[in-house]
This record gives structure tokens, sequence and C-alpha cells, in this order.
């Protein structure tokens, strides 16, 4: 739900980025949240969170335009942290997928 929320403030930002005088002072704060919430530890590897976050940056930025480079480091430290996550991946065929889906579920019909 927290990442829903990210996605939709990131949103509003989007709406008003030309307007700095509306979201400016807000955008300031919610990018200090937001580098708390970057810190190492705060959230697990696959919190989703952490995509809302990333892709909320961008429009962050666009309201704030000069004013994000202070917040740059945080960011950097963060993304080089993510980085150096190892990627696990595993392909399965579509019916092997399905199958797994469904035993999760708890489904007695497979």
């Amino acid at each position: 739900m927290r990442a829903n929320c990210i996605q939709a403030i990131g949103n509003i930002l989007d709406s008003v980025k030309t307007q700095r005088e509306i979201c400016g002072q807000d955008a300031l704060e919610i990018m200090g949240m937001l580098s708390q919430l970057m810190a190492p530890g705060k959230l697990e590897e696959a919190d989703p969170q952490k995509i809302s976050i990333q892709s909320m940056l961008s429009q962050v930025a666009s309201v704030l335009k000069e004013d994000f480079s202070q917040f740059m480091p945080d960011i950097m430290a963060s993304l080089m942290r993510d980085i150096e996550e190892d990627v696990q991946i595993k392909f399965v065929k579509q019916e092997e997928a399905d199958l797994e889906e469904a035993e999760e579920e708890g489904d007695s019909n497979v």
C-alpha cells in the first residue's frame, strides 16, 4: 500500500511540476523523507517501495530542478548498493509457473 501511495504522490508532483510555488516546499520535505527511506537497512531488498521511490525520483527532480542536487549523495549511495545486490532469475515453463502459483494459493483442484 505504501508503494502505491509513493506512486500517487509522484503523480501529484508530476501534475504540478511547472508550478513550483505550489509544491516546491512539499517536494523538499518529501525528498527528505525518501532520503531517510533509502538509508541502509530501512527497506528489505524486495520491498516494492524501493521501486516506487526510484521511479518517483525523476518526478521530484522535475519539481526541484537545481535544488535536487543536495539529495544526490544519498541517491547515488542507494543506487550503488542496489546494483551490488545479487539478482536471482528462474526460468520456468508457463505450466510449471501456473502449477506453483496454484500450490502457493492452496488450490486443491490442481
